[in-house]
């Protein structure tokens, strides 16, 4: 979406280079490319894209140091790494790019592509029966959603992102319901580790619930798009129950506050529209290597 905004704002086309995940990284069943975006979108890395980006990576690498910078040397090298988790600011006076490589989370390039009408359509090339059923069943009984992360976030090298507790989502779900018309509407929990999830939310005030285990489903993306259908949404300090939210285009959404346990707040990664509620974190001794 970054790449989408810059390139409406140079009037530049735009290439998705897909990679596969670095070693260490996390790996799931699917990726953007399970979705239909614009034809023409998506490519993979070729040998000659990597070493186009490579040299024009090194080229940036020393346009970019202090000696180069004191002498007014203008980075030329058509390469934009940015070191920013949340919105980039430099996007917006950026020089054309090339190669452009960051992780640029926020609200705000997805309601500049809505607001010209260049927002992608987004959608599953072969959806299962699974999902048709259950879609066709969420738009006729409207339930709330809540996304729960789990799996590597566990991992203590993930404790600085920080695992949200039973606490906060029991929390976060009462303020959402706090609105007349979700008093006692359903709520559909997803979660990458249902069976952990109902161990420890035992005994919680979740009302009327349902839980959608990734098995009911083809792929992660299918359960990304369920829960984009959702009336309202009960959100982790999660990248992927975030754009459920957006691609959704939900209004009513409860948002941990902070998002992270120990790093600083992205900029403008919420919609300042969503609503806050207060962070609440696994005890880290908890964490498995």
């Amino acid at each position: 979406f970054a790449g989408l905004y810059v390139s409406e704002k140079l009037g530049l086309g735009l290439r998705a280079y897909i990679r596969r995940p670095a070693r260490g990284e996390s790996s799931h069943s699917s990726s953007l490319i399970s979705l239909a975006p614009l034809p023409g979108f998506m490519g993979r890395e070729t040998a000659p894209v990597i070493l186009e980006k490579y040299l024009r990576f090194t080229l940036h690498k020393f346009l970019t140091i202090k000696p180069m910078s004191m002498l007014g040397i203008r980075d030329f090298s058509g390469f934009h790494s940015s070191s920013s988790i949340g919105y980039d600011h430099s996007l917006d006076g950026a020089l054309p790019v090339s190669f452009l490589r960051g992780y640029f989370q926020t609200y705000k390039y997805f309601e500049y592509l809505d607001s010209v009408g260049a927002l992608p359509n987004l959608a599953l090339p072969n959806p299962s029966n699974s999902f048709k059923a259950l879609s066709q069943e969420m738009r006729d009984s409207k339930p709330l959603t809540m996304h729960i992360r789990r799996g590597d976030y566990l991992n203590k090298v993930n404790s600085s992102i920080g695992t949200l507790s039973p606490k906060y989502f029991e929390g976060a779900l009462d303020l959402l319901r706090e609105k007349s018309e979700f008093t006692n509407r359903e709520v559909w929990i997803f979660s990458d580790d249902i069976p952990l999830v109902q161990q420890e939310f035992m005994g919680l005030r979740l009302g009327p619930h349902r839980w959608i285990s990734d098995t009911d489903l083809a792929d992660a993306q299918e359960s990304l798009l369920l829960m984009s259908l959702g009336a309202g949404t009960v959100i982790s300090n999660s990248t992927f129950s975030w754009w459920s939210a957006m691609l959704g285009r939900i209004s009513a959404v409860v948002a941990p506050d902070p998002w992270f346990r120990i790093h600083p707040e992205p900029d403008a990664l919420l919609n300042p529209k969503w609503m806050r509620y207060k962070s609440d974190w696994l005890d880290s001794q908890r964490a498995t290597d």
